[in-house]
């Protein structure tokens, strides 16, 4: 078994470089009419959303999801494996 670098855990620098691109990806989730997408929480456990208020199975939601998946893809490359 493989571990894990830093436990599975975000370092202070891969926050750096995440919290600001989910940030975007809340700005343009909103700006293609989600506009009740909640700011992240990133830290060291990773990133948090709370779906609670987003009807993620909506049609206008998936069309958002995906013309804002850039932002999603790039914090992607930063996150631990798992």
């Amino acid at each position: 078994m493989h571990l894990l670098p830093n436990g599975g855990e975000l370092t202070t620098a891969q926050q750096q470089i995440i919290a600001p691109l989910m940030l975007k990806l809340a700005g343009c989730m909103r700006a293609h009419g989600i506009t009740n997408f909640p700011d992240p929480t990133v830290n060291a456990g990773g990133v948090t959303v709370d779906p609670r208020s987003l009807d993620t199975s909506s049609p206008q939601f998936h069309a958002a999801q995906k013309a804002c998946r850039k932002y999603q893809t790039e914090a992607g490359k930063y996150m631990p494996p798992g």
